[in-house]
C-alpha cells in the first residue's frame, strides 16, 4: 500500500482558498495521478510531472476546516504494470479555470497498477484538505462513481434523508405502523410517511412506530394534529427536542366555509381548498353615515368616513300652509303635530290635505282615469264567449273598435271581433297554442307560440318568423321592435321586418320566464328549482345588471316612473327600474294578469273566492272590488282598451267595463 505525506496547497490553490474566505465558492472538478518524481517545491506546480490518468470524484464531505473528497482510479487504460506516486486534487478557479489546487508525492513508496490484461483493478483515494472558513465548497461528482457496502448500508439506514413508509393500524387515535426497513430508533429529523387508515376522532393522536413507544402526531404550532382522514397521506418529521412527530405541509386550516370569504379568494380549510362567495353589496355613501362614523362599503379593505351632519333635535313640528324644508343630515327623535279633524270626511273629493284625500261630493260628475279616488264601475258592452274558456289575453286594436283573443281550450284558435256586440271578423287557427300578443302602431297583431312569432294584419293575412323559435311573452317597444322571452333558456328581438336584431342567453334549466318592456330596457326573469334570476337588458340586447332578490312575475307593466309591477301565483310584486329593492303583496288567488292605464292605475282579474276585478293601489293593496256578475270562479284573462275600459271573458261572456272615477267641481 502506498504511503503519501501531507498533500501540499499549490501557490495557484493558496490563491483561490483565499477567495473562498472571502465568499468565492471551492469547487472540487477532479483528482489524477501519475509515475513522476519530484524534488522541488510541490507549491508552485500546475500539473502532474508524469500523468497516468483522471481519477473521478465519488464522495464529498467536509468536516469544519477540512473537505474529504473521494475518487476511484480504474485500470480500464492501463496497458503495462504502471508504477504509481504522484496524486493531485484540481479545482474550479473563477478567473483561471481548472487548477491543480493539491499536491503529494510518495517517491519510492508508491502502488504499482496491473494492466487490465491481467483483470479489473481500481484503488479508492481520500483526499482531506484545508478549505478554511469557505462558506461555498463543493465537488463534482461523477454520474459512473461507486459506493461501498458499508456505505450503501448507511445511506439507505438514514431515515433522516430517506422516508418510510406505510399504513397505519390500531385504535382511532392511537396509530400503529411497522416499516419493513425498521429504524433502531427515533432520531432528529426522522421523517415517516403515513397513509391513515380511519379518521381521527377529536382530540390528541399518536404514532407507535414498530413498538419503539408512541409519540404524540402534533402540527408545526404545536397543536394537535386533527381531522386526519381516512385514505389521507401525511408526512411528518420527528423533533427530538419535544419529542413529537411535526405534520409538514400542513396547508391550510380552519372552519370557515365559502360564504365567509370574499367573492373570487381562495383559501384552505380543514374540508380543502375553498372559493369564497360573499359579496359586498352595500349601497351607503359618505353622506349616508354620521359625520365621524366609519363603515365598509364594496371594498373590505378601505374603511370610510361618514360626513352626514348630525342637525340635532327639532322637537315638535307644526303644520303650515307651506312646506317647512330642512336641511340634509340626521334628525334625532321629534314629532309632527296631527289633529282629530283630518279625516276625509273633511276634504272635498279631489282635494288632499298631507296625504288624506277627501270624500266630500258636493258636485259630482266623472271623469276616467284619473287617480281621485274609488272607480266606479259600469258595464258598457257583453256577448257571449266561449264558453269554460280561458284566453290568455285581450288584445285591443289601433282604433278600439274591436278586441283579438283566443276562443279554444288550446289556444290555437285566433279570433277578431267587434267590441260592441262581438261579430266575428276573421279567425285563424294555428299549430300550436297561442301564449301572447302583442299590437304595434301599425295595427299590426303580433302572436308568439313555443315554437315561432307570427305577425297577423288588420285583415287576418299573416307572416310568420321561425328562424329564432317562439317564446311565452312578447312586447313592442315605441319603434315597433318586437321582444319574446322564452323559458328555454333565452330572449330576442325582431325587427318589425321580422329581422333578428339580437338574441341573449341565459340559464337553460330555466322552468318559466317573465317579462315587462319599459322605454329603455327589458327586463327577464329566469325561474329555475334555483330561484329566480332577473335580467335588465338595454334595448339592443346588452346586460345591464342582473339581481336574484329582485322579484318579477308573468307579463308584467312598467310605470311611468319606471315601477315594474308583476303577478303570479298568489302574488303581486312591485320591483324598482334598478332591480334593487321588491315588495310582495299577498292574499290573492291566481294574481296571473295585470294590466294598467295611461294614468298608471292597475287593475287585476282575481280574487281568493269567486270571480272579480280589482283595483290596486300603487302598493299593490286592494282599493276596490268589482264582483263579475255570472262568473263562478275567478276570470285570469284579463285585457285593457285605450280608453281605459276593461275586457275579460266572465266564463259565460266576453264583459267590457268602463272605469270611471268620480270628481266633483
Amino acid at each position: 500500500m502506498a504511503l503519501y505525506p501531507v498533500m501540499v496547497i499549490t501557490q495557484q490553490g493558496k490563491n483561490l482558498y483565499a477567495k473562498a474566505q472571502s465568499g468565492i465558492g471551492i469547487n472540487y472538478t477532479r483528482m489524477r495521478i501519475g509515475s513522476g518524481s519530484y524534488s522541488g517545491d510541490p507549491a508552485v506546480l500546475t500539473d502532474l510531472v508524469q500523468p497516468i490518468g483522471w481519477v473521478p470524484i465519488y464522495g464529498f464531505s467536509r468536516t469544519g476546516a477540512t473537505a474529504h473528497v473521494k475518487g476511484r482510479f480504474e485500470n480500464t487504460d492501463i496497458t503495462q504494470s504502471t508504477y504509481s506516486c504522484e496524486i493531485g486534487i484540481y479545482a474550479q478557479d473563477p478567473d483561471l479555470g481548472e487548477i491543480l489546487y493539491g499536491y503529494t508525492n510518495a517517491g519510492t513508496k508508491g502502488d504499482y497498477i496491473p494492466p487490465i490484461s491481467a483483470g479489473p483493478f481500481s484503488r479508492e483515494f481520500q483526499v482531506n484538505i484545508a478549505v478554511g472558513i469557505a462558506s461555498q465548497v463543493t465537488a463534482v461528482i461523477s454520474p459512473s462513481g461507486f459506493v461501498t457496502y458499508e456505505e450503501f448500508e448507511d445511506h439507505i439506514k438514514d431515515n433522516v434523508k430517506h422516508t418510510l413508509y406505510g399504513v397505519t393500524t390500531g385504535n382511532v387515535n392511537a396509530y400503529a405502523v411497522t416499516f419493513s426497513t425498521p429504524p433502531a430508533a427515533y432520531v432528529d429529523g426522522m421523517q415517516i410517511v403515513l397513509k391513515i387508515h380511519a379518521n381521527s376522532n377529536a382530540g390528541p393522536a399518536t404514532i407507535n412506530v414498530n413498538k419503539l413507544g408512541a409519540k404524540p402526531l402534533k402540527k408545526a404550532n404545536g397543536n394537535d394534529a386533527t381531522n386526519l382522514k381516512a385514505n389521507g397521506i401525511y408526512t411528518f418529521r420527528y423533533n427530538a427536542i419535544t419529542g413529537n412527530f411535526i405534520l409538514q405541509g400542513e396547508g391550510g386550516a380552519g372552519n370557515a366555509t365559502a360564504g365567509d370569504i370574499l367573492s373570487g379568494k381562495t383559501a384552505s380549510t380543514d374540508e380543502g381548498d375553498i372559493v369564497g362567495t360573499l359579496t359586498l353589496t352595500g349601497s351607503a355613501t359618505d353622506a349616508d353615515v354620521l359625520a365621524s362614523k366609519t363603515y365598509y362599503n364594496t371594498d373590505a379593505k378601505t374603511k370610510r368616513t361618514g360626513t352626514m351632519v348630525n342637525q340635532g333635535a327639532k322637537g315638535v313640528i307644526m303644520p303650515t300652509t307651506t312646506r317647512q324644508n330642512f336641511g340634509t343630515g340626521y334628525y334625532p327623535a321629534f314629532s309632527v303635530e296631527g289633529d282629530a279633524n283630518l279625516i276625509s270626511a273633511n276634504i272635498l273629493l279631489g282635494k288632499s290635505i298631507f296625504g288624506v284625500t277627501g270624500n266630500q261630493k258636493p258636485y259630482p260628475t266623472k271623469v276616467r282615469n284619473v287617480k281621485l279616488g274609488n272607480p266606479m264601475w259600469t258595464r258598457v258592452y257583453s256577448w257571449p264567449g266561449p264558453g269554460n274558456v280561458e284566453s290568455r289575453f285581450y288584445v285591443p286594436d289601433k282604433y278600439d273598435s274591436y278586441v283579438y283573443f283566443t276562443s279554444d281550450s288550446a289556444r290555437k284558435v285566433l279570433e277578431k271581433r267587434g267590441q260592441i256586440a262581438g261579430t266575428l271578423m276573421w279567425s285563424s287557427t294555428l299549430p300550436d297554442g297561442i301564449e301572447d300578443a302583442a299590437l304595434d302602431s301599425q295595427d299590426n297583431l303580433w302572436v308568439v307560440t313555443y315554437n315561432g312569432v307570427r305577425k297577423y294584419t288588420s285583415s287576418g293575412d299573416y307572416t310568420s318568423y321561425n328562424t329564432s323559435g317562439g317564446g311565452q311573452k312578447i312586447h313592442i317597444d315605441g319603434n315597433d321592435n318586437i321582444y319574446v322571452a322564452y323559458s328555454g333558456g333565452k330572449a330576442f328581438s325582431l325587427t318589425n321586418s321580422g329581422v333578428k336584431r339580437w338574441e341573449y342567453s341565459f340559464a337553460s334549466n330555466t322552468s318559466e320566464v317573465s317579462s315587462a318592456l319599459a322605454p329603455d330596457a327589458f327586463y327577464v326573469g329566469a325561474s329555475s328549482s334555483s330561484g329566480i334570476t332577473v335580467y335588465k337588458l338595454n334595448l339592443n340586447g346588452g346586460l345591464i345588471t342582473t339581481s336574484t332578490t329582485a322579484k318579477l312575475s308573468g307579463k308584467g307593466v312598467v310605470a311611468k316612473d319606471g315601477t315594474i309591477y308583476s303577478g303570479g301565483g298568489g302574488y303581486f310584486y312591485k320591483t324598482d327600474k334598478n332591480l334593487i329593492s321588491s315588495t310582495t303583496e299577498t292574499g290573492f288567488r291566481y294574481a296571473t294578469s295585470l294590466v294598467k292605464d295611461e294614468n298608471d292605475n292597475l287593475y287585476t282579474a282575481d280574487d281568493n273566492n269567486s270571480g272579480a276585478v280589482i283595483a290596486l293601489n300603487g302598493n299593490l293593496s286592494r282599493r276596490e272590488t268589482l264582483s263579475v256578475p255570472s262568473a263562478s270562479s275567478s276570470p285570469r284573462g284579463f285585457g285593457i282598451t285605450k280608453n281605459g275600459r276593461l275586457i275579460f271573458n266572465a266564463r259565460s261572456e266576453i264583459q267590457f267595463y268602463d272605469l270611471e272615477w268620480p270628481l266633483f267641481e
